[in-house]
């Protein structure tokens, strides 16, 4: 039986709760940009070794994207966001376990499968509760809550790992996991506030690959990819150019302009967006941050590289919550984990791409000053991509 969400205002019970929630769960997420730290000073490993687990939880997590309906049917909404915040408190738990990197592998597996079930369920009973003129402002409230809980972890495991400098770096290592584990765990138990409200979602896989090849949903998709090619290279090389260059110690000085640029245009980006249009809002946004990156690559120093990640979360801030916002303005609650499925899924694969690849294109380009050439350059074609989006973005898609 279907039952539907009877609240559509902007700021409904189902936002703030999954808004409080993962800000929490992001918080204790912002480990992951100290993985590679922990698994080279920690682990020993070399960096191709850590690179590898954590390209396998965002290579489970796109498998999922597409196929996660097969689960939400099974569990329904409520189950699949309870078991799919679960697996990211049981990650950091494998952590502080093992140091086995099969087993490691195995649990980042599971967390794909998590995170596909965590985000998608989410984001679609985010929309779900939400006015069709405002899911701009919706979506990006949403994030806006994600990426300042992302950066405030960042922030607080950099100060955890520069106050604990003169231990052992296992030590100061477990301190952190341990806290990251506490503000996991606090989100997963927000999430039980949720309504057990239900709406009844398609299996479809067929219809995820028809969202694909409409041109909105192209469009987004490659906006994505190369959003995401940004934050696996602040996941990957970027950790490592700041670690070799000034130490980990600056780690959390520069990457924190990452959530802090994506927190801060999550909101007012997607808000933008309600009124100027989705297109309008990313070609101004992609041009920014085209401009903050080729002044990075002219320029060597901290400064320069707080600017970079500043510029990759200007891209971060803005592209998810306007393509959630783009799936909400006339997808069916019923298709809309399929279409975030479909448009979301290049967000993943841009992120596996960079983590994999990074260290090789450090080699082939010999500084990590052309890569923000690279990516300025990129960044460019996606303002142009986004005025071809202005044509697509009125048309009715389902």
């Amino acid at each position: 039986m279907k039952v539907g969400i009877k609240r559509r205002s902007f700021i409904s019970p189902n936002l703030i709760i999954l808004s409080s929630a993962f800000f929490f769960l992001f918080f204790g997420s912002a480990h992951q940009q100290y993985l590679k730290p922990y698994f080279s000073e920690v682990l020993g490993w070399g960096p191709l070794k850590g690179s590898i687990v954590i390209a396998t939880v965002y290579i489970s997590f796109m498998f999922w994207r597409l196929f996660i309906c097969y689960s939400i049917k099974l569990l329904g909404d409520f189950r699949s966001i309870i078991l799919g915040a679960a697996t990211y408190s049981l990650f950091v738990m494998s952590l502080l376990l093992t140091d086995s990197f099969i087993g490691l592998i195995f649990m980042a597996v599971i967390w794909g499968w998590g995170a596909a079930s965590l985000w998608i369920t989410s984001s679609a009973q985010v929309l779900d509760a939400s006015y069709k003129s405002r899911y701009g402002a919706t979506s990006g409230l949403f994030y806006m809550m994600t990426h300042l809980g992302f950066a405030t972890g960042i922030f607080t495991y950099g100060r955890i790992l520069d106050y604990y400098k003169s231990v052992p770096l296992t030590y100061a290592h477990n301190v952190r996991l341990i806290i990251t584990l506490i503000a996991m765990v606090i989100g997963n138990l927000i999430l039980f506030k949720l309504p057990k409200q239900q709406i009844e979602r398609e299996v479809n896989l067929r219809q995820i690959f028809v969202f694909m090849k409409m041109p909105k949903f192209t469009i987004a998709g490659f906006l994505q990819f190369a959003s995401a090619l940004g934050f696996g290279i602040l996941l990957g090389l970027f950790s490592d150019y700041i670690k070799d260059e000034y130490g980990s110690a600056y780690l959390s000085i520069t990457a924190v302009f990452y959530p802090l640029a994506r927190a801060s245009l999550s909101f007012g980006g997607g808000a933008l967006s309600d009124k100027l249009g989705r297109g309008k809002t990313l070609f101004v946004s992609f041009i920014i941050g085209s401009i903050g990156l080729f002044i990075a690559g002219i320029w060597t120093s901290l400064i320069t590289a707080s600017l970079a990640a500043f510029s990759l979360g200007f891209q971060g801030g803005l592209v998810p919550p306007i393509s959630m916002a783009l799936i909400g303005d006339d997808i069916k609650p019923q298709r809309r984990h399929l279409a975030l499925g479909a448009v979301f899924f290049w967000n993943n694969l841009g992120v596996v791409i960079a983590l994999l690849l990074g260290p090789s294109l450090k080699l082939m380009l010999k500084s990590f000053q052309s890569t923000f050439g690279i990516f300025s350059v990129i960044f460019l074609i996606c303002a142009i991509a986004s005025v071809i989006l202005i044509k697509y973005e009125q048309k009715e898609t389902d």
